[in-house]
This record gives C-alpha cells, structure tokens and sequence, in this order.
C-alpha cells in the first residue's frame, strides 16, 4: 500500500467540546457580572490529564459546592432526580 492512500484519523478528543465552551463561557459571564463568589474546577484534559484549580476567600463555602457537585454527579450517574 503506498502512502499515498494511508489517511491519518483525526482524534475527535481534540476538538473542542461545544457544551465545555458553554459551561466555561456561562461561569465566565458570571464570574465578570460579580455574581461568582467562588469557584472550583476539575477538568479532564487530552490524553487523561487532570487539571484541577480553585479560588476563593471561604475555604468551608469551595468545601460545600465541591461536595453539592459530587451529589449533583452521583445522582446523574445513578438517574435519579436531586429534586
């Protein structure tokens, strides 16, 4: 077979993910209104790196939504409603 005819697959996880974008761009609207008091993020980047990053003046407030976001996740991963 020449290479000529062997084709590359592109890696669909290097492509932006258009519901992160929006996420991100959301959080960022409302961090510029002075709405954001605090905020904690961990990301999974290419290649299954982590990225983990936070900022805020309550350490006890970041603890709380860390862990409101781990029964928000867990209660997705288990389908049922947080209601």
């Amino acid at each position: 077979m020449s290479d000529d005819k062997v084709k590359l697959l592109r890696n669909v996880n290097e492509q932006p993910d258009e519901y992160v974008v929006a996420a991100l761009e959301d959080a960022l609207e409302l961090a510029r209104s002075g709405r954001m008091r605090s905020v904690a993020i961990a990301a999974v980047l290419t290649e299954n790196v982590t990225f983990t990053t936070h900022s805020t003046r309550d350490l006890n407030e970041a603890i709380g939504i860390v862990g409101y976001l781990h029964y928000e996740l867990c209660t997705k991963l288990y389908n049922t409603s947080a209601d």
